[in-house]
């Protein structure tokens, strides 16, 4: 069943970008010069072309994506059943942050144009009206242009709750809604899928309850109770009754602490500012080991797709860094080509 995609997934994985390709493009002065390395040097030059000109971050962003939604959907295509369903699944995130994307426009009174190519539009998978969303200026108008979909009910409910952290429930719900439904999607794998992805879905929520967790207690002065009630439930390391502990815990430095001595130690190296990336970072090495424990499973595919999408990640902060001239780029980059202490503990 994955020997075909599995093959394919192999010949992709070795098309990543080099240590030294990294480190050529972090060189660059201007966007001119990114371009001419990517399409003379990385398979990135079927992606942009070998002529045109091309002088916008933008302009290259929405070709990678592209190309990413596109990978999507040929693995999508060579599995059948239980598997497809979970390709589909995969899918939804990028359906859940366009969401985000519209639902913090409105709060924020910020225009949104649904013409913006980064906007996913599958042929695998829900279809959604983001011309109809773009037109929306208020939240009611949102939900009225969600039915039909599984999303009309988990915002609907926030409609009356006009606060600060309005924004930051919907997220979780929205956040909440795709873990469980990937949680689902993985009870229909093989056994060996179904174990690898279970432990991927499972570090990946201990993450996002952390990150919640930390700071909502910083940001918000939520009581206990709520920061519980918005923990997700999947975790592999954080089950009920660590979840409780944290979100009863006293300040954000407390929470710090914990996090200090779990297998999540190092989320925090660096201070706050760095939090995501290391986040991102963890779940890289994560794919990495698992990746060397899943051949000839549905990890070859699955570890390329994330690979890809934090590759081009990379590069949009390497892009960002030559455009306002910020400096070294490399803090911010998601890939590590040195040894770290990231702890994988079984």
């Amino acid at each position: 069943m994955h020997f075909a995609p599995g093959a394919k997934a192999h010949a992709l994985l070795g098309k990543r970008l080099s240590q030294g390709d990294y480190r050529a493009l972090m060189g660059m002065r201007d966007m001119g010069q990114f371009v001419d390395y990517l399409r003379s040097h990385t398979a990135y030059r079927t992606v942009l072309g070998s002529s045109e000109r091309i002088v916008h971050r933008n302009q290259v962003e929405l070709r990678m994506r592209k190309t990413l939604y596109e990978h999507y959907e040929k693995f999508f295509h060579y599995y059948r059943d239980a598997y497809r369903d979970f390709f589909k699944i995969l899918f939804m995130r990028y359906q859940v942050e366009n969401i985000k994307l519209f639902v913090r426009g409105i709060l924020r009174g910020e225009t949104f144009n649904a013409g913006e190519d980064h906007l996913i539009r599958s042929k695998v998978y829900l279809a959604m009206d983001y011309d109809l969303m773009a037109r929306a200026g208020t939240l009611q108008e949102l939900v009225k242009a969600l039915e039909g979909t599984p999303y009309h009910d988990l915002i609907q409910i926030y409609l009356s709750q006009e606060t600060k952290e309005q924004l930051f429930f919907i997220e979780m719900s929205l956040d909440g809604f795709y873990f469980k439904s990937l949680g689902r999607a993985i009870q229909g794998l093989g056994r060996t899928d179904a174990a690898l992805m279970g432990e991927l879905l499972g570090r990946n929520v201990d993450l996002m309850n952390l990150q919640w967790i930390y700071r909502a207690k910083k940001y918000y002065g939520l009581s206990p109770e709520v920061i519980l009630n918005y923990t997700l439930r999947q975790g592999r390391r954080f089950k009920y009754k660590e979840l409780k502990t944290l979100s009863y815990l006293s300040s954000p430095a407390e929470v710090g602490e914990a996090m200090a001595v779990s297998d999540y130690r190092s989320l925090l190296s660096g201070g706050e500012l760095y939090l995501q990336r290391n986040l991102q970072r963890y779940i890289y090495r994560l794919m990495e080991e698992l990746l060397r424990r899943g051949r000839g499973t549905l990890m070859v595919p699955v570890a390329y797709l994330h690979f890809l999408e934090y590759e081009i990640q990379d590069l949009n902060s390497i892009m960002e860094s030559i455009k306002y001239g910020v400096g070294e780029p490399g803090v911010y980059l998601i890939r590590e080509f040195e040894e770290r202490g990231w702890g994988f503990g079984h």
